[in-house]
Formats: structure tokens, C-alpha cells, sequence
């Protein structure tokens, strides 16, 4: 696939283009992968270094809600800015994971299993 890298066992697209969350999770299942879901620590530190602002595949109902991955995982670390009703998508940037407003337009980055 063009414009993918692999690491490990699975495969990584970094989107230039921005869309929504939603658009995004669509636009990862269109080419067989996911919203990318950070399995450990040294994943997590390697698409920090490399990504800019990017949607992952992390999301909740409301503020009184738990993180979960899309896989249905609990995330177990707290996100900045998580207590503001209108920011329950997460995304990924070099300092770390926040949440944000699942509207705005921000990159993305899928996942794929090799």
C-alpha cells in the first residue's frame, strides 16, 4: 500500500488530509484498517516522534464516560482537557494524547495488522 510504513507487526498510514473523526474512522475502514489503536508504550513513543496532530482510534459518550479504544479496550490514562463535554475523540501529537472536539478537522492515522 502507498504511503504506508510498517513497524512491527502492523502497518501505519499518516494522513496529509484532514477530516472530522468520524470521516476519518470511514476513511481508515476504506483501505482494511483502523483508527490507530496504541497498543504499548514503545508504540505509542514512535508515532508521537512522527506525528503531528492525528486522530486515533479513541473516543467516549460524554464526560461522564470512560476512554475506550475501538476495540472496545479501556484506556486507562487520562487525557488532557477530558473534563470539556464537547472534546470526547482522542488524538496523538508530540507531547502526547489529548482529547478534542470530534468535528473538528485534524490528519489521522490508520493501522493495520500485517
Amino acid at each position: 500500500m502507498e504511503d504506508w510504513f510498517s513497524y512491527s507487526n502492523h502497518c501505519y498510514y499518516i494522513s496529509t488530509e484532514k477530516k472530522n473523526w468520524t470521516e476519518s474512522k470511514m476513511a481508515c475502514a476504506s483501505n482494511k484498517s483502523s483508527l490507530l489503536i496504541i497498543e504499548n508504550d514503545e508504540e505509542m513513543a514512535l508515532l508521537m516522534s512522527i506525528s503531528s496532530f492525528s486522530w486515533i482510534g479513541l473516543t467516549r459518550k460524554s464526560t461522564s464516560h470512560d476512554w475506550f479504544w475501538l476495540n472496545g479496550t479501556l484506556f486507562k490514562n487520562n487525557l488532557s482537557h477530558f473534563q470539556n463535554p464537547n472534546r470526547n475523540c482522542g488524538v496523538i501529537h508530540s507531547e502526547g494524547s489529548e482529547a478534542e472536539d470530534c468535528k473538528d478537522s485534524y490528519m489521522y492515522i490508520c493501522k493495520h495488522n500485517i
